[in-house]
């Protein structure tokens, strides 16, 4: 009789070829058709939230994805799908390189926020990867979310996520390119 409050599943970056999202939608479907299945036969289930516990941009650490611009653009391109899913909570697969731990060596490729360079007996030093930076600029943005609609052409990819403060009168605004 435990109560069923919270679905959790990991996401690392997209199967399908066009670079897009649609492998995560279909995950994101299928989990809230399941789920509205168990409800219909159980009247007293509660509305179970979605939380992806660990995601980046690939669970490959031989690439360069997740400590390049492309990480960080594919990051900015996440966000808004998984808001579009009504995902509640979410966190990213780890804070640093190498787990903290001084024996293992930190793996530059690793879907982390910080670099993690040994500097022999001294303490390390940690350098943010560009997704860090991104974070930290979404975490500037005050106020409502709002639409920001691009016009380009056909192949473009150029995007934007935008709020709006009504306090201060200010318009928040994060362009990224995800190819």
């Amino acid at each position: 009789n435990a109560r069923l409050d919270r679905f959790s599943f990991h996401y690392y970056g997209s199967t399908d070829d066009t670079g897009g999202f649609a492998f995560f939608h279909n995950v994101v479907d299928k989990v809230r058709a399941k789920l509205d299945a168990l409800k219909m036969n159980n009247a007293n289930m509660p509305d179970v939230k979605l939380f992806v516990s660990e995601w980046g941009p690939t669970s490959d650490d031989t690439t360069d994805v997740n400590y390049s611009h492309k990480g960080a653009a594919w990051t900015a391109a996440f966000l808004p799908e998984a808001v579009k899913k009504k995902i509640s909570m979410g966190s990213y697969l780890i804070i640093g390189d190498g787990q903290g731990d001084s024996n293992i060596a930190p793996y530059l490729g690793q879907a982390s926020l910080l670099h993690k360079v040994l500097r022999g007996e001294n303490p390390a030093d940690y350098y943010p990867k560009p997704v860090a930076n991104l974070f930290k600029m979404y975490n500037k943005m005050s106020g409502q979310r709002v639409q920001a609609t691009l016009t380009g052409g056909s192949g473009s990819h150029l995007n934007a996520f935008a709020t709006w403060d009504s306090g201060n009168a200010t318009a928040n605004i994060m362009l990224y390119n995800y190819d």
